[in-house]
């Protein structure tokens, strides 16, 4: 993907046309669209200065980084305790279009799209020509929807309101109304003149929305361009006032060269050089406020679930958690301007390589184990467990810890339980182990990449746990040098669970052995037996209390509405009954179902005829 030699690469979940790479001794690149050759570097003055504090830059040597240089992704679309923030505004609908005068039309119609399908209109401005505003109130009655069958339309539309004023000389009603054949949210307005506006004059309309309590809105990362996330106001917003809310969407790329470990902030703004945040070097310190001793090249790198902790290994065998990660924020500062906010929490040098006393990262050495560390794997669930293996043809190569964010300072294994196992259900003792990864779904299951092909446990937490082969007569006895599990659920992914394990010389392979279906146990019938012509559409989605649903039937026909949790239980039944062909609304209550992703299911009487994912938040 870069050039070169083939080193480690990343792909983004939050934006999965950005790819990052890297190639040796410390050369990083990234791409917003992926391609062959297609990235650029993207460094900061931190990074890539060719100084002699920098061991000669990027791609110069050994001395800078390890020809083989580790980058890791860690990506999240719901850290809610995230510190960083975006601002929320109750913005207006502007200059929404009614049309044009004509010296002779007096009724025009227009369609106003709300930003938000939560949002209330408040108050309606209406300007005709270069006339002054008009305002109208609408405060009563309530907005309702209502549905509006028929022609395969997706239209709602608003009980009708009137508004009557004298308007620029000509004496007006404003009335919301039926705008057919169009689709999406929205509302739509009928103006109707007493004298027809004079030609050239263009109507155009203003109007203000505002959300209250709990209302779900969508709200723009900050991490990258065009990407949304769902938030629940936790109090009334008035028109045209803001609210900062948390950035629950976040990105980070950590970086391992010698002697210095880099997380960029931001990586996936491409309009920016983003900043490159030393988080260790021999300046570091470690949790008790003391030298950490800081100092090798680094090998593999680990980010635990949350993203407040990255693991480091080096070639040297020792094992460091550096912390604290959190306070990496994006919405203000970078290295030569630092606000009070990010201040305290900026890398262990600032530009010019000089201590920053104010940091709150620290770096603790955890463990030492006498051999190149190979890799590290950190519970996906929770910050419970770590695997930590090495490449050693003699010493064990296997050794598991829980809780390994307060681990203590050690200089030697002893904070780490060996798990090789033992006799014939045990790992080889001759052979290296070169990778690993906890299985996300039963965190006590563990997969090991060694020198002969690809080993598992059922159960890590056993004394001495049962190794057993699971090359399954396909995969060659050939060294595995990379693990890989896609960990992100079913609803956001195609290939929930799938394993990937490199070899070396033999290609990549895939297990699907863990892989989570998108639908468990519902088989989806052939489309020509469907009656259900039209997707089965959810909003909101994610849900709180409720479900709005809508399909179109081809033909009349008796539906049952199920939803399943993904374990196949069926936890809603509902009987439609016999429905006329056409556009079909109702509303379902999710008072009764606990957070978590399910599969609305649509059944005629011998089939089933649509589905849809739910993700429920409570």
């Amino acid at each position: 993907l870069g050039g070169g030699d083939g080193n480690y690469c990343d792909f983004s979940h939050i934006n999965p046309t950005s790819v990052f790479s890297s190639i040796y001794y410390g050369q990083v690149d990234r791409a917003a669209t992926t391609g062959i050759y297609g990235g650029a570097s993207f460094y900061d003055s931190e990074y890539g200065s060719a100084s002699a504090a920098n061991n000669g830059g990027p791609g110069s040597s050994g001395s800078f980084a390890s020809f083989i240089t580790p980058i890791r992704m860690y990506e999240t679309m719901s850290d809610f305790k995230s510190i960083d923030s975006v601002d929320f505004t109750a913005i207006s609908v502007i200059n929404n279009s009614a049309g044009v005068g004509t010296g002779a039309t007096k009724i025009f119609k227009s369609k106003v799209i709300k930003t938000n399908n939560s949002a209330i209109f408040d108050s309606m401005y209406v300007t005709l020509g270069t006339s002054p505003k008009a305002s109208f109130n609408i405060v009563t009655p309530a907005l309702t929807y209502t549905a509006l069958a028929g022609a395969g339309s997706a239209t709602f539309v608003v009980t009708k309101r009137d508004y009557t004023t004298s308007f620029s000389g000509n004496s007006s009603t404003i009335t919301a109304t039926s705008y057919t054949a169009q689709g999406g949210d929205y509302d739509s307005l009928k103006i109707s003149f007493a004298s027809a506006p004079a030609s050239g004059n263009a109507i155009k309309t203003e109007l203000t929305q505002r959300y209250n309590s709990g209302a779900e809105v969508k709200v723009t990362t900050k991490t990258t361009s065009g990407v949304k996330f769902s938030y629940i106001l936790p109090a009334n917003l008035g028109a045209r006032k803001s609210v900062r809310l948390p950035d629950i969407i976040q990105a980070r790329l950590a970086v391992g060269v010698t002697g210095k470990v880099f997380v960029v902030k931001n990586p996936l703004n491409f309009g920016i050089t983003p900043d490159w945040v030393q988080v260790a070097s021999a300046l570091s310190k470690d949790e008790s406020n003391a030298p950490s001793g800081y100092n090798g090249t680094v090998h593999t790198m680990a980010w635990s679930s949350d993203g407040n902790h990255l693991y480091i290994g080096t070639d040297g065998g020792s094992l460091f958690r550096i912390s604290h990660l959190h306070g990496l924020i994006d919405s203000v500062g970078n290295t030569t301007s630092l606000p009070a906010v990010d201040a305290n929490f900026n890398g262990i040098n600032t530009t010019g390589n000089a201590a920053n006393p104010n940091t709150k990262i620290r770096c603790t050495r955890i463990g030492v184990f006498g051999a190149v560390i190979t890799s590290i794997s950190v519970n996906p669930k929770d910050t419970t467990s770590i695997i930590v293996t090495t490449g050693t043809y003699s010493n064990p190569k296997v050794y598991y810890a829980t809780n390994p964010t307060i681990l203590a300072v050690s200089s030697n294994a002893t904070n780490f339980t060996t798990k090789m196992g033992s006799g014939s259900t045990g790992l080889i003792t001759t052979a290296p182990v070169y990778s690993s990864l906890i299985e996300y779904k039963d965190t006590k299951r563990v997969i090991v990449g060694t020198e002969y092909g690809v080993y598992g446990t059922s159960d890590i937490t056993a004394l001495n746990p049962i190794w057993v082969k699971e090359n399954n007569n396909k995969l060659p006895n050939v060294p595995v040098f990379m693990l890989r599990q896609q960990t992100n659920s079913s609803t956001s992914c195609y290939n929930s669970g799938m394993i990937y394990a490199g070899t070396h010389g033999r290609g990549i392979w895939t297990c699907d052995n863990y892989y989570n279906q998108s639908v468990v146990g519902i088989d989806e019938i052939a489309a020509k037996d469907k009656t259900i012509v039209s997707t089965i559409k959810l909003y909101p989605n994610p849900a709180k209390d409720f479900v709005n649903v809508t399909f179109n039937i081809e033909k009349s026909e008796s539906l049952m509405f199920n939803v399943y949790d993904l374990k196949g239980g069926l936890v809603i039944s509902k009987n439609l009954g016999k429905l006329p062909e056409g556009e079909q609304l109702m509303q379902i209550g999710t008072e009764d179902l606990i957070s978590g992703t399910y599969i609305v299911s649509l059944n005629s009487s011998s089939a089933i005829v649509g589905t849809n994912r739910l993700v429920v938040i409570k």
